[in-house]
């Protein structure tokens, strides 16, 4: 059950990164997708305006975090 929970988590998490990218600039790439120990969805991102980073979510889906990277 945790395991289906985790899987859908991480296409919440993923549906979540990309309206949150498309209001951040027009053209993005999501670059990986991981799930840490302790129940963090770590996404990835690249986009065409200069941002790069992650966006973190719990297992389950709901936003945690954004970090972007220089």
């Amino acid at each position: 059950m945790r395991q289906y929970k985790t899987d859908k988590g991480g296409k919440v998490a993923v549906k979540k990164t990309k309206e949150r990218l498309s209001k951040l600039c027009s053209t993005y790439k999501i670059t990986r997708k991981e799930l840490y120990k302790g129940g963090t969805w770590k996404i990835h991102f690249t986009t065409s305006c200069g941002y790069r980073g992650e966006v973190h979510f719990y297992h389950d889906g709901n936003y945690k975090t954004t970090i972007y990277h220089k």
